[in-house]
């Protein structure tokens, strides 16, 4: 998956890291469950902003 290219990340204190893969999607990373696909992307995200839980 990472071969592609993170265009994003971001850690989050409680929830793990969140990164950004051109045109593969939005993925989240915790110890407990590994990586976890949370959205499909078509286009390339520059940010990735955690606000609240």
């Amino acid at each position: 998956m990472f071969h592609k290219g993170a265009t994003a990340v971001a850690s989050a204190k409680h929830s793990g890291y969140f990164v950004a893969i051109k045109r593969e999607g939005i993925f989240q990373y915790s110890l407990e469950q590994g990586w976890t696909k949370l959205f499909q992307l078509k286009s390339k995200i520059c940010s990735i902003t955690y606000i609240g839980d």
